[in-house]
């Protein structure tokens, strides 16, 4: 039924505006969006002054919701896909700040283009699934989009401190991880990361580990020290 619905109401709006229209909405219940309970976990331990990275922005709700909670924070957000890049800017100019800077492309370990996709399911357009084509698909819904690492923001080098990172990047995350070393070393952020599991869990766990980092999974009501628990999102934490 659900899917339904949303390929009735992208049929009717179009993918541009029934994406403004999901994003309005979303901010308009952000409280009601946002009650879950590792995310608000995540909004507690940010530091009341600093820059966040938003990697994987999607419709501009979570900066936008950063933004609000954390007056004192800017954020900078990165979203590749341009559907999803173009709601998420319309959504910070009518609820957002001067604070938010948003760039229209992916993280990586390095510069250059990455070829990226938007699934469907049931004919309905999965925006919050994007995510980069690694191996050749059956899809036309190829996108070529550009890629930076995050230690060549500028919003991330002094004299700005990063303070906190969020990551949602469809099993990509070791890869600007990899791109932001240097920026991690430099600021000691804490990170909030979605990490599949594949075989890059363990490569991802591995060099947050040589960067200085514990492994944390959130258990309801605090943080637990990851042992192998099922879980998809994970805190990385600087070691005192």
């Amino acid at each position: 039924m659900k899917r339904k619905i949303q390929f009735f109401l992208q049929s009717i709006l179009g993918i541009d505006r029934y994406l403004f229209w999901l994003a309005n909405f979303q901010v308009f219940i952000g409280r009601w969006i946002y009650a879950d309970k590792e995310f608000q976990y995540f909004m507690q331990l940010i530091p009341e002054k600093g820059m966040v990275a938003d990697v994987g922005a999607n419709l501009g709700v979570t900066c936008v919701y950063i933004s609000r909670e954390k007056p004192g924070c800017s954020v900078v957000a990165f979203e590749p896909i341009p559907a999803n890049f173009n709601c998420c800017k319309k959504v910070v100019e009518k609820y957002g700040s001067h604070q938010i800077h948003l760039y229209e492309l992916a993280l990586a370990d390095c510069p250059g283009q990455l070829l990226m996709t938007q699934p469907t399911e049931q004919g309905v357009v999965m925006h919050g699934l994007s995510r980069v084509v690694e191996t050749p698909e059956n899809t036309p819904l190829y996108i070529d989009v550009r890629a930076l690492s995050l230690d060549e923001i500028p919003e991330c080098q002094p004299p700005h401190q990063l303070v906190a990172i969020k990551i949602d990047v469809e099993n990509f995350e070791w890869y600007v991880l990899q791109g932001g070393v240097e920026v991690i070393k430099a600021n000691r952020p804490i990170i909030f990361c979605e990490v599949w599991d594949t075989i890059r869990r363990g490569l991802t766990f591995s060099l947050v580990q040589q960067l200085g980092y514990e492994i944390f999974v959130f258990n309801g009501k605090s943080l637990d020290p990851f042992q192998h628990q099922p879980a998809l999102n994970f805190f990385f934490l600087p070691v005192s």
